[in-house]
């Protein structure tokens, strides 16, 4: 459309219906017009104006100014069901042995879809129970474990994203029944502190031999809430008020009474790689293979405490790399059980054949077996003529002088004298 003319003959409009829209057309016609009425001065800036001078075509949307803030990050994986606040497996360490038989039957398939590898699966499974990452078999054993068989380091990297997931994070519950117990785990090191900047309250030390060690509970992990005795302490939030909460919960107006339950969240592969015990680490340090290396460096920047973790003969992961090498060497190393003597071919070439050698018993007139020099010398002396050999290794002396023709019959008869020949008597 011209711009000096405010009637638009059929043929203009037709000429700009060819490239847009009709109702575009007439958009663009009366932003024309508004232009030379003056009226889009009074109206602040103009959409073609809005993106820092980036004037925008008829009919398209302005662009997006610099200064906008990026959209949100989303999550790669998300996760529709939830973990609840019911504990579903019996712990016991290491162990967390699913109640139900429901759940112990989606277990082991879940533990199936990960020796294979197939995410498409394990996922179709997480999404809708994620409770299922931090269950185990009655071995201990997690869905973590049988996925470092799969020997696939993608495969792992993936899963590790969804243990990440805070819908996905393990429920750890401890119950202390009296105060007294409370202290003690105290004593011991275990310490739950607030982070002053999100309002969360964390644990920041566990200690060893505490009751929250045995429930699972790992450094970094948030306590979620917490429910006695008293009136009205079902579920309630921990107390941020307070620098030193567990002092807070035993006694004081926070107390919520006795027996006390703390309820803990957190990722369970940090505990499932941080604890001592047989972790996936192990199984792939164990391996050996190309894969499974990659996939022992990517548990292991999952969780620096994996490291350390010992398996029950105090071996760690890093041990269990030098095993495996060991392992493949050479056929003629010499086992280590067999002590720090030398090892090599130049050992097996510098051994003498083993020579059988054929041992004649001496001669011995008088029936006394004499030391050992001597009869080493008499039988020295002996073996220049023929004398009698003897199968048997102690002889009786009444019996030598038959020499070869003396028999089995002619033993019993003179075992059978009342004067047989004592110990003394038999020659070697």
């Amino acid at each position: 459309a011209k711009r000096n003319k405010d009637v638009i003959s059929p043929l203009q409009l037709t000429s700009v219906s060819l490239h847009v829209s009709p109702l575009l057309a007439l958009m663009a016609v009366a932003e024309q017009r508004g232009h030379r009425h003056g009226r889009a001065g009074s109206q602040g800036p103009s959409r073609s104006g809005a993106a820092g001078g980036q004037k925008a075509k008829p009919g398209l949307p302005a662009p997006r100014p610099a200064s906008a803030a990026p959209a949100a990050a989303k999550t790669p994986y998300p996760i529709c069901g939830t973990v609840g606040y019911y504990q579903r497996a019996d712990v016991k360490g290491r162990v967390k042995k699913p109640k139900l038989d429901s759940d112990l039957k989606k277990l082991k398939d879940l533990f199936a879809y990960c020796r294979e590898g197939n995410f498409r699966e394990v996922r179709a499974v997480v999404v809708h129970y994620p409770y299922l990452l931090s269950l185990t078999d009655a071995f201990g054993f997690s869905a973590l474990h049988h996925a470092s068989m799969s020997s696939n380091p993608v495969f792992v990297s993936k899963l590790l994203q969804l243990y990440r997931d805070p819908a996905t994070f393990a429920l750890k519950q401890v119950t202390y029944d009296t105060e007294e117990e409370l202290a003690a785990d105290i004593a011991l090191g275990f310490d739950v502190r607030p982070n002053g900047r999100d309002e969360e309250v964390q644990v920041t030390s566990v200690g060893q031999g505490t009751k929250a060690e045995q429930a699972g509970v790992m450094r970094a992990d948030q306590l979620e809430a917490c429910s006695g005795s008293a009136l009205l302490s079902y579920r309630q939030p921990p107390p941020i008020a307070t620098e030193d909460v567990l002092a807070a919960l035993k006694s004081g107006p926070f107390s919520f009474g006795f027996p006390l339950t703390l309820e803990f969240r957190g990722n369970a592969a940090l505990e499932i790689l941080g604890k001592d015990g047989w972790t996936p680490c192990h199984g792939a340090a164990g391996k050996g293979g190309p894969a499974d290396r990659q996939v022992l460096m990517r548990l292991l920047n999952e969780e620096e405490q994996a490291l350390l973790a010992k398996d029950v003969t105090g071996c760690t992961p890093g041990h269990w790399v030098h095993i495996e090498l060991r392992s493949r060497a050479p056929a003629f190393r010499r086992p280590l059980s067999a002590g720090p003597r030398g090892h090599g071919p130049k050992r097996w070439a510098a051994r003498e054949p083993h020579k059988p050698q054929t041992h004649y018993a001496p001669s011995c007139g008088q029936g006394v077996v004499p030391p050992p020099d001597e009869r080493v010398a008499r039988a020295a002396s002996s073996l220049a003529g023929i004398g009698p050999c003897f199968s048997r290794p102690v002889t009786p002396c009444d019996l030598r002088g038959r020499g070869s023709n003396a028999t089995a019959m002619d033993l019993v008869e003179m075992l059978a004298r009342p004067d047989k020949p004592s110990s003394v008597g038999m020659a070697f």
